[in-house]
């Protein structure tokens, strides 16, 4: 499955957001509200489509397969940084960062073939 740009960044805001298996409601309106300029194209029904077809098929086929669509679908590493850091700030945009979501935040920057410098970086932006 190809996914454009934004649905990749939505797609790795999602993932973020679902980490430590509490999406709490500042880290899903974080999300909401970083990419409305990406979406405000499709209208509101469209956002919101596209947010339940991600979360659909994050749910039916996992973390793994998110992670490697995002890659194919963000093939520059400045793309692929920029949704590092966003998956970044949506993890601390409760106030804190659990151990579980920094394992999965080391998880994406590896799989997308980032550095623990690049992750440090991502991190600290977005305190």
């Amino acid at each position: 499955m190809d996914l454009s740009r934004d649905e990749a960044v939505l797609l790795m805001a999602s993932l973020a957001c679902s980490s430590d298996g509490n999406a709490t409601p500042e880290e899903q309106e974080l999300v909401r509200k970083r990419l409305r300029p990406h979406l405000a194209r499709l209208g509101q029904a469209g956002e919101k489509r596209a947010f339940d077809r991600l979360y659909t098929l994050l749910s039916e086929r996992g973390p793994e397969w998110a992670l490697d669509t995002v890659g194919r679908a963000l093939p520059s590493r400045d793309d692929r940084l920029d949704a590092l850091r966003l998956a970044a700030e949506v993890v601390d945009s409760d106030g804190s960062v659990t151990s579980e979501e920094m394992d999965h935040l080391e998880t994406m920057a590896h799989t997308l073939g980032l550095s623990h410098n690049d992750l440090r970086q991502a991190t600290r932006r977005s305190r």
